[in-house]
């Protein structure tokens, strides 16, 4: 209801409730005066009855018709007084006359109660009916004066007695009707309905127009509080130092604070928003109640559902399964469970989610993070960290080993070009060969120092556009005569689609052609029909260069050491191609991968991958490719 329509019906009723309590004093007044009045009258009537009953009756003793002082007289008189003519006319002009039409009848009865005069002469001669006295209602209260006036009818008298001496004659009896007095009432009665709903009727309309004059301001206000409500400037306020003024006043300024308040707001949504995108973890904030309030991009690609169908979500509606990580979740958010970062099994072919739950508040009964984590991506970034850790170790290690064996070798090198020296003044055909010797082993010496150290040295990625179809065609095409020299078909297998790609060129071919040098000296030379397969691909993660041969593959028991620097189950292998081109792919956050074997198809498959995402310009730590070998 509408405050205008409040405050009309209140004055409205306000007006009412003082009409009717005016109303309601005017009629007990009313009555009261109508009652009073009433009463004078029947005491007049009966005062004028009892004037002429005692002018009949001196004029009755004067003629000598009975003697005043012969009770049997008397009574006779008495019994005769219906036959007079001018007391009937007087009971005719009490019942008839307007004003006093409220006397129902007038009668005189005698000391037994029996009529012997009455203004309906049918009743002379009867006991006169027992009826309550008229002064009982004078004195009563205004409620039971209204209820004796308004209520069922009723007849009041007023009694006059009437005595001869210390004879009593008996007595006047006006009867008073209060039908006859509420008809009396009636005309006046409908004035004050009529008054009363007119003063009514005037004062809500007065209401409505007051109330329109008196709820500008507050209409005015109104539409500063929708201005404000939609974030929009409110109209400018005008000067006034009343309260409207000071309120509207107050609202400008707290609309200002609000709209500084709501741009605060927003830039924070925008911003949490990008950071919750560009981290990996899914992110879910639950309120005090446990419903979800948020749920980030990677935790709605986790759990395979949208926001909308996550957003105000129950936990037990969100995690509605059986599985270990549901039945963990809904106990740790509603008994308190510890939940640490627990690896737990989903629906089958769903892969494992780590799962964390932490105050998001310090009231650790307020609002909750869920933290979500691929399981198999935390044990491959857990793999790559002890990686870092194991190579930046080799590094400390190397450079120390580097520094101590190359003086040396200096030194040998120095040496070793002096006796040559000598040698020419001095020929000794015998030592030559052990010189040549000595030089050979001093020179690959030098080369596996000095390799090395480009495995660890610091080199920034210089990213290009780069197909891999067109990679694939360039190593290929660099590899293919030796292929033929060795017997081997290198076959090219290039997606039908190009395959766009941020990479070093350099250092990618580098690790492509490690591992076609791997695939073609794993094939036995004796070996017929030996083949190595070189294709390209993609699919909705990433996009693939794969290498594959045909030869012996890769035993199970040496799978996990593959890529470890210096393993090499080949005499004579460095152990270093594998693992360069693995950190290659590192760097570019893609990966090698040495694939599962196929029953159905000898020999090992390595698989370079690369993210289908945009890829960041930063400077990462490699080795120089230039001195890197392809043999493994």
């Amino acid at each position: 209801m509408k405050l205008k329509t409040k405050l009309s019906l209140s004055l409205s009723l306000l007006v009412l409730l003082l009409t009717a309590g005016v109303s309601s004093l005017y009629l007990l007044s009313l009555v009261r005066t109508q009652l009073r009045g009433i009463n004078r009258h029947a005491e007049f009537v009966a005062r004028a009855v009892f004037n002429e009953v005692r002018r009949e009756m001196r004029a009755a003793a004067a003629s000598g018709q009975f003697q005043p002082g012969n009770p049997a007289q008397v009574a006779g008189f008495m019994r005769n007084l219906g036959r007079r003519p001018a007391l009937g006319a007087l009971f005719d002009a009490a019942i008839g006359y307007p004003v006093s039409n409220s006397i129902r009848d007038v009668a005189i009865t005698q000391a037994s109660g029996q009529i012997v005069a009455d203004s309906n002469p049918v009743l002379i001669g009867q006991p006169h009916p027992p009826r309550p006295r008229l002064a009982q209602i004078l004195r009563a209260g205004s409620w039971r004066q209204i209820r004796a006036i308004f209520g069922p009818e009723r007849v009041y008298e007023i009694r006059l007695p009437m005595q001869l001496g210390a004879t009593r004659l008996g007595a006047v009896r006006v009867g008073v009707d209060t039908i006859f007095v509420h008809h009396s009432l009636d005309q006046r009665l409908h004035a004050i309905v009529l008054t009363a709903v007119l003063v009514v009727a005037l004062s809500t309309l007065l209401a409505v127009v007051f109330s329109d004059f008196l709820l500008a301001p507050l209409n005015q206000l109104s539409r500063q509080l929708d201005l404000l409500a939609r974030g929009e400037h409110s109209e400018a306020a005008p000067e006034r130092r009343d309260e409207y003024g000071l309120v509207s006043s107050k609202i400008a300024v707290l609309g200002q604070q609000m709209r500084d308040a709501r741009q605060v707001y927003f830039t924070l949504e925008q911003n949490l928003s990008r950071m919750l995108e560009s981290i990996e973890d899914g992110v879910i904030l639950l309120d005090e109640a446990g419903r979800i309030r948020l749920a980030s991009a990677a935790a709605q690609r986790l759990l395979g559902r949208d926001e909308a169908a996550l957003r105000g979500q129950s936990i037990e509606a969100a995690f509605p399964e059986n599985t270990d990580l549901d039945q963990a979740i809904r106990a740790a958010v509603r008994q308190g469970q510890p939940l640490n970062g627990r690896v737990l099994t989903r629906a089958p072919g769903q892969t494992p989610l780590a799962a964390r739950l932490e105050a998001a508040t310090a009231d650790r009964a307020g609002e909750r993070l869920l933290l979500l984590q691929d399981a198999a991506q935390r044990q491959q970034l857990e793999d790559e960290w002890e990686v870092a850790r194991r190579l930046a170790a080799i590094g400390r290690l190397s450079r120390g080993v580097a520094h101590e064996v190359k003086n040396p070798l200096n030194a040998l090198a120095i040496h070793l070009d002096l006796v040559a020296a000598k040698l020419e003044r001095e020929p000794a055909p015998q030592v030559a060969p052990h010189l040549e010797v000595m030089r050979h082993e001093i020179e690959r010496l030098d080369r596996v120092v000095r390799t090395f150290l480009d495995f660890t040295r610091p080199v920034e990625l210089r990213r290009t556009a780069l197909d891999l179809n067109h990679l694939a065609a360039t190593v290929h095409q660099l590899m293919q005569a030796r292929a033929q020299a060795e017997g081997i078909n290198l076959e090219l297998r290039l997606s039908g689609e190009p395959l766009p790609v941020s990479a070093d060129r350099d250092l990618a071919e580098q690790a492509l052609l490690n591992l076609v040098g791997n695939a073609l000296e794993a094939l036995p030379p004796r070996q017929a029909d030996k083949q190595v397969i070189l294709e390209t691909g993609g699919d909705s993660a990433s996009l693939y260069l794969r290498v594959r041969d045909n030869g012996p593959g890769v035993a199970e028991a040496i799978r996990p050491r593959i890529f470890d620097l210096y393993f090499s189950t080949r005499e004579g292998g460095s152990g270093i191609g594998l693992a360069l081109a693995a950190r290659i792919m590192e760097l570019h956050q893609g990966g090698l991968e040495l694939e599962p074997d196929d029953p159905g198809q000898p020999g090992a498959s390595f698989r370079m991958h690369f993210p289908r995402r945009r890829e960041e310009r930063l400077a990462v730590n490699l080795s120089a490719p230039a001195l890197a070998t392809p043999d493994a």
